[in-house]
């Protein structure tokens, strides 16, 4: 009896939730924690949550999102309060920067200390086998005029929910290999099909990309089904799986074209690299800050590569590239998106960053730019 094309999806979806569950990073991190802290583990890390007690004058929620498996590793730290309506994210924490960063809008009254303005505290070094992590919060605060942080305000200080050694080298490697395996089996599907079926896009919708172009860049971009339907199935298919969360601006090519849309998960790049057919270019063209999708000379040749157009590049449109979409807010953005190689007009070697990840191009271009998330505006 053949399986039915829903219950093969249902069967992959299961393996990757049991292989993706079978490495867990929290065994090694729970045991350190303070009780009011609490660990999840992610499929390349984990992330950990505490509800930490200030000198008995306010509780802070501090939260710490790890990619231990990236080289180097990375982390987002989020701090909240309900009591002041704080609620701040340092994202792109990479090892081998410490940061002591003070949360905007978070002071207190501490007696016997003073006031204070609230730091969060971040380090990771060394290497897999020997890494080592700390996460906490710090004060600053005013002795005789002077500012005066940390241990020399008060031996309390800081306090960290996260100072240890660990060796990460055997989960990693075992989350790694996990998620390869799935993702070939994902990709081949029923009889050697796709797993990777698009979805009815809307006619019309607004995709912002949230950049870390100059920290906050968003760039907004209109999506028109009717110029390319296959094209913006497919976009909006890709966005629904997340695939461009964390996806480098691997080429800039000054004057022509800024190119994206190979996943920084190697897994993800395998999953989603069948080819697509052709659209008709239809629509505006090639214009100024129009979005198509790169392709070879062969016909139905496009997977999830796009890129921006940063002039009338309507020589294009006689090539066969159809245009999916145009930006409408945050065009500045691009103008200031950084060029990770300058003088090379094809950007990095695209094989390194599909097979290698954001762990590879992160160590090659540390100022590359990044999408930290692509949400479609409801």
């Amino acid at each position: 009896m053949s399986t039915s094309p829903a219950l093969y999806t249902t069967i992959i979806s299961a393996t990757i939730l049991l292989h993706v569950s079978a490495v867990d990073f929290c065994n090694e991190i729970s045991p350190i924690l303070p009780s009011e802290c609490s660990c999840s583990s992610q499929q390349y890390g984990a992330t950990v949550g505490c509800a930490v007690n200030f000198f008995d004058v306010d509780t802070i929620g501090l939260t710490g999102e790890f990619e231990l498996c990236h080289n180097p590793a990375s982390a987002t730290i989020k701090v909240n309060d309900t009591k002041f309506g704080i609620n701040h994210e340092l994202a792109g924490l990479v090892a081998g920067k410490a940061i002591d960063f003070p949360i905007p809008g978070l002071s207190l009254d501490i007696p016997d200390i003073g006031s204070v303005g609230v730091n969060a505290v971040f380090d990771i070094e060394g290497d897999l086998e020997n890494m080592d992590i700390k996460l906490g919060l710090d004060a600053c605060g005013k002795v005789l005029g002077h500012s005066v942080c940390g241990s020399k305000l008060t031996d309390e200080l800081p306090i960290y929910i996260l100072d240890h050694t660990f060796n990460f080298d055997s989960l990693c490697k075992q989350a790694i290999q996990e998620a390869a395996a799935v993702a070939e089996v994902a990709v081949a599907g029923p009889f050697g099909a796709s797993n990777t079926t698009a979805l009815a896009a809307p006619s019309n919708f607004l995709l912002d990309f949230n950049t870390d172009i100059d920290g906050i860049g968003v760039i907004t971009i209109n999506v028109t089904r009717s110029w390319a339907p296959i094209g913006v199935d497919h976009l909006y298919s890709l966005v629904m799986d997340q695939f461009f969360d964390g996806a480098a601006f691997f080429r800039v090519d000054g004057g022509f074209v800024l190119q994206f849309g190979i996943a920084g998960t190697p897994a993800e790049n395998v999953k989603w690299q069948k080819p697509i057919m052709d659209d008709p270019v239809g629509g505006p063209g090639n214009i100024k800050y129009t979005v198509s999708y790169a392709a070879t000379s062969d016909k139905n040749s496009r997977t999830t590569q796009l890129f921006f157009n940063y002039k009338n590049n309507s020589g294009l449109d006689s090539q066969g590239f159809a245009p999916v979409g145009i930006a409408i807010e945050g065009t500045q953005y691009l103008d200031r998106v950084h060029d990770p190689t300058p003088g090379n007009p094809n950007g990095v070697d695209q094989n390194d960053y599909e097979t290698k990840g954001n762990a590879w191009i992160r160590s090659q271009y540390p100022e590359i730019n990044f999408i930290k998330k692509a949400t479609i505006r409801k």
